[in-house]
C-alpha cells in the first residue's frame, strides 16, 4: 500500500515459488491510480496520461502549508527520490523539486505541482508515448521543502549520533492532523478529453488519506477470496481493471465509503 525499494517483480519468482499471488502498491497512488490509468488506456488507446493525485489539509497553515496524515518518512522521500517518469516512450529519472508548476482545479482552486515517484508498474504495462504523476500541494509548500532539502535538511549524513533527516522527521510529525484532510486524484488523457476523479475529505473517525489507501486493498482482497482475481506471482493492481466488473465493485465499495467518483469515460 505504499512505496518499497524494490521492484514488485523481482518478487514474482518467490511468489510463485510459494503459491502466492502478490498484488504490490494496492492503495491510492500508486494503486487505485494505476487502475484508472490502465483502464482509461486499454479502452481508448490513450498515448498520453497525466496522473494528478495529492493528499492536502483542509486549512492551510504555517509554517509548512501541510498536514501529515500518513508517514513522515514517505512525505521526505517524495521530495529526495528520482521520479521515474515515460517521456516519448522512454523511461526518465527527473529530481522531483525541479519543475515546481501551478495547477488550477475547478471547483477546488489553484496548487502548485512537482513530479513524482509513483507511477511503478504503470511504467512496464502502458506501452504509451508519455506518462506522468504530478503531485499538488497548497501553494507555497513546495518552495520551503526545497529550500529545506537543498539546505541539507533530508540529508542522511550522520551528525552527532543522528542525522538531519531524523530531526526533521520528528519536527514533521508534530504536524500530523487527525482529520479534516482532502484528497484528490484525476487520472486524464493529456487533451483532458477523457478523465476519472475521485475526491475524499476526512472526518471525525478517518482522514480521507486512510480511506483512499486502505478500501483499495480491502476490496481488492475481498475480490481474492472470492475467487474474482485469481493467480500466482506479481499480479500490477492496474490489470484488475481489465475486468470490467471488477473495475465496478472497487468503485461501489469506494462511493458507498462516502468518495465521490465521476468519469468521462
Amino acid at each position: 500500500m505504499s512505496y518499497s525499494p524494490e521492484n514488485p517483480y523481482d518478487l514474482d519468482k518467490l511468489a510463485r515459488s510459494n503459491g502466492s499471488l502478490y498484488v504490490p502498491d494496492c492503495g491510492f497512488a500508486p494503486g487505485l491510480s494505476n487502475i484508472l490509468a490502465y483502464n482509461l488506456y486499454s479502452k481508448y488507446g490513450v498515448e498520453d496520461i497525466e496522473i494528478i493525485v495529492g493528499g492536502l489539509p483542509e486549512e492551510a497553515k504555517e509554517p509548512f502549508l501541510h498536514s501529515v496524515t500518513w508517514s513522515v518518512e514517505g512525505l521526505i522521500d517524495e521530495y529526495t527520490r528520482k521520479a521515474m517518469i515515460l517521456s516519448n516512450y522512454k523511461i526518465m529519472a527527473m529530481d522531483p523539486l525541479d519543475e515546481i508548476g501551478s495547477l488550477i482545479l475547478p471547483g477546488f482552486g489553484e496548487f502548485e505541482y512537482f513530479i513524482s515517484d509513483g507511477l511503478r508498474t504503470l511504467l512496464s504495462s502502458l506501452k504509451i508515448r508519455n506518462l506522468s504523476e504530478r503531485t499538488i500541494r497548497i501553494k507555497g509548500h513546495l518552495g520551503k521543502m526545497k529550500v529545506l532539502r537543498d539546505l541539507g535538511y533530508f540529508s542522511d549524513d550522520e551528525i552527532e549520533g543522528t542525522t538531519a533527516r531524523k530531526l526533521s522527521e520528528h519536527i514533521f510529525s508534530r504536524f500530523r492532523t487527525p482529520g479534516r484532510d482532502l484528497c484528490i486524484l484525476i487520472v486524464r488523457s493529456a487533451d483532458g478529453s477523457k478523465r476519472s476523479m475521485l475526491t475524499a475529505r476526512g472526518n471525525r473517525d478517518h482522514t480521507a488519506m486512510s480511506l483512499l489507501t486502505g478500501l483499495p486493498a480491502v476490496a481488492v482482497s475481498k475480490l481474492i477470496i472470492d475467487g474474482r482475481i485469481e493467480g500466482i506471482g506479481t499480479f500490477p493492481p492496474e490489470l484488475i481493471s481489465k475486468n470490467s466488473e471488477n473495475l465496478r465493485y472497487i468503485i461501489r465499495e469506494l462511493t458507498e465509503s462516502g468518495i465521490e467518483f465521476k468519469s468521462s469515460t
